[in-house]
């Protein structure tokens, strides 16, 4: 199947605003802050190669999941919240040093690690991946048969976007008037809550992807249309960024209010959309499709990228280890942004080339010996 350059650059987009969204570029920004639609972004390109008609065997389903997201990350947060943190831990660094035991792993995988803050990501996606794989393709097969399929998608999605409106809802309840200091105190007495509500809120969007593709093929080619429908979006967003707070995370379920956070995702993924459509015969595009081909990668290594900076600088003599507070730490913050960045794209797309070259030598070697 060829692929489609659109996509590769909306994800290529979309995984930059996860980069930037940690590095902290949210601080005075104004217009489309990259915490006001980046996830459910996220979450709605994973969705648009989902076809509820298609159903797989478990096999299959494990095989993939295992093979591109659970083991490399499974490896990827050993090595770097229990093997390369603990080194460091005993030599002065404030936080890591646990010990990889199961619970500390699941855990990782649902609320974030140290050098894995993003992995509550690969959790809530392998829930919603089992989800629609197993379970809603076979409601939809059944229902299908009793009212016809076009029906039986349409009422599917009221019912994923309705679930995902209440789950902010009900989250905005639980959390709203929780002091930013204090909610992941309160977040981790509510630990069940978060996972469902997170779980409900990426399957509205995660549909949400699936319709669209669905139905792209049938949008004009010309990107007219869809820059036009963005500049309505973007007009509305400006309106949207300047009277109310837009900032929220889905890491913990923490919304400023009920409303916004609906409409700044969806107008979001139909503004870059829109963007990744008009530019892809630009020079840009084979970049940000690149990035877009790579975003498991960066995913997993993005902040372990930030912590090889940080660790220059130690070496450079600018902070000490023990400077480095947390993972989100930034050494003179608004002068090097651009680094953590491009350290963070850099190194997360140069790990599994080096990783794949490694073991192509080793191979070679072994087969010599032999």
């Amino acid at each position: 199947m060829q692929r489609d350059e659109a996509i590769d650059i909306l994800r290529g987009l979309g995984i930059i605003a996860v980069v930037a969204g940690h590095v902290g570029t949210d601080i005075g920004i104004k217009i489309l802050p990259v915490y006001s639609y980046h996830m459910p972004l996220f979450f709605f390109i994973s969705g648009i190669f989902y076809r509820d008609d298609k159903i797989e065997s478990i096999f299959q389903i494990t095989a993939k999941l295992f093979s591109r997201m659970i083991f490399p990350a499974l490896a990827a947060a050993i090595f770097y919240d229990f093997l390369t943190l603990s080194v460091f831990h005993q030599l002065g660094l404030p936080f890591g040093g646990g010990a990889p035991n199961p619970s500390a792993i699941l855990r990782t995988f649902l609320f974030g690690g140290y050098l894995t803050a993003a992995y509550w990501f690969i959790g809530a996606y392998i829930l919603i991946y089992l989800y629609f794989h197993i379970i809603h393709v076979w409601t939809h097969r059944i229902a299908s048969r009793l009212i016809g399929p076009a029906i039986t998608r349409s009422v599917c999605g009221v019912l994923y976007v309705g679930a995902a409106a209440a789950s902010i809802y009900v989250a905005t309840l639980l959390y709203g008037d929780v002091q930013d200091q204090d909610r992941h105190i309160v977040v981790a007495g509510h630990k069940i809550e978060i996972v469902l509500l997170r779980f409900l809120l990426g399957c509205g969007f995660y549909y949400l992807g699936s319709l669209f593709g669905r139905f792209q093929r049938r949008l004009p080619l010309s990107p007219a249309l869809p820059f036009a429908v963005a500049a309505i979006c973007f007009v509305i967003e400006g309106f949207i960024f300047s009277n109310y707070n837009v900032f929220f995370s889905m890491q913990i379920m923490s919304f400023p209010n009920f409303v916004t956070p609906m409409i700044t995702s969806i107008f979001g993924i139909i503004i870059f959309y829109a963007i990744s459509v008009a530019i892809t015969r630009s020079w840009t595009a084979r970049m940000l499709s690149f990035i877009g081909q790579n975003p498991y990668a960066i995913l997993l290594n993005h902040m372990f990228g930030f912590f090889l900076l940080n660790l220059l600088f130690v070496a450079l003599g600018r902070i000490s280890l023990s400077d480095i507070s947390d993972p989100y730490y930034r050494f003179q913050q608004d002068e090097t942004v651009p680094l953590y960045i491009l350290f963070g794209l850099v190194v997360s797309i140069a790990i599994p080339i080096l990783l794949k070259e490694a073991f192509h030598g080793l191979k070679v070697s072994i087969s010599k010996i032999a």
